[in-house]
């Protein structure tokens, strides 16, 4: 039977059992197979005489075989797709600081995140923003640095300002 095997020839203890044992979790069996069969990582199996694994659900993973559970997705990391034996790092400029994530969320214009796998993001520093005002950024850019003798105005997170003469007086 699918999810049973027959280990009569090789166990003592079984010879003339009127049953095939049942796979235990984490394992699964084809019909009159000799042995159970450990789910491959990215899948696990969380019932006794099973004849297939599951697929780990988006957001989890199953690093190694023969689980009966998926393991969450830890904060900073995400996994969009089923069936895998690992989550991702959220890249920099983006983060996440839930469990079982699927995408990570971008930062603001007035944050930043350099490297990978943050939980948060961080504030830019005094008159430093996300040029652009997209967000999503690895790094925060400095207002523009203007020669002596010009004044910058325009400096907003939208935009690295323009420097300009100085009006006399």
């Amino acid at each position: 039977t699918q999810g049973q095997f027959d280990d009569t020839d090789t166990s003592p203890n079984l010879v003339g059992a009127a049953s095939c044992p049942n796979c235990p979790v984490g394992k699964w069996s084809a019909a009159q197979q000799t042995a159970c069969t450990d789910c491959a990582k990215g899948y696990y199996q969380d019932a006794v005489g099973q004849f297939e694994c599951k697929k780990c659900d988006p957001g989890t993973h199953a690093n190694s075989v023969g689980q009966e559970t998926c393991a969450n997705c830890t904060g900073g990391t995400y996994q969009d797709l089923d069936g895998q034996e690992h989550c991702e790092n959220c890249p920099c400029g983006k983060f996440n600081n839930a469990l079982k994530q699927t995408a990570c969320s971008s930062c603001a214009s007035s944050e930043f995140a350099s490297g990978t796998a943050h939980t948060a993001c961080t504030t830019c520093p005094g008159s430093k923003f996300q040029l652009g005002g997209v967000g999503g950024m690895c790094a925060c850019e400095g207002c523009a640095a203007c020669p002596c003798g010009e004044v910058l105005t325009g400096c907003t997170a939208g935009s690295a300002g323009t420097c300009g003469l100085c009006t006399k007086g």
